[in-house]
């Protein structure tokens, strides 16, 4: 039986949730809005180990608890609400074993969640 792994990356995104905080509605959770735009993957000529390269999408921004309310009780209210994103570029390589990020990806794959 083969071996289930975690993805190796992913766009956790909470924004349909406006942030609310089921066990304590007065400490909001940060509201994150991420997707994956695009993924490719490059032919190497060079005989180079594999790479992925992943474009996504990232916004992140705090809430108050009145804001919260008014974003979970407002028909569509999520849309209305989530951050501001910006779109950043990703490179992954095989390491022998799962693709991890490049060193120059790393920390905006931790920002994402991944890794």
């Amino acid at each position: 039986m083969a071996e289930v792994q975690a993805p190796f990356f992913w766009a956790r995104d909470n924004s349909l949730t406006c942030g609310y905080h089921f066990e304590d509605e007065t400490k909001p959770f940060p509201v994150t809005r991420a997707f994956i735009e695009k993924v490719g993957f490059p032919a190497s000529s060079s005989g180079l180990v594999p790479a992925i390269l992943v474009t996504a999408s990232f916004g992140r921004r705090t809430t108050t608890p009145e804001a919260t309310l008014a974003c979970v009780k407002t028909p569509d209210g999520a849309t209305l609400f989530a951050p501001p994103i910006k779109s950043y570029h990703l490179d992954f390589v095989f390491d022998g074993h799962t693709y991890q990020p490049t060193p120059a990806s790393a920390e905006t794959a931790r920002m994402f969640g991944s890794n």
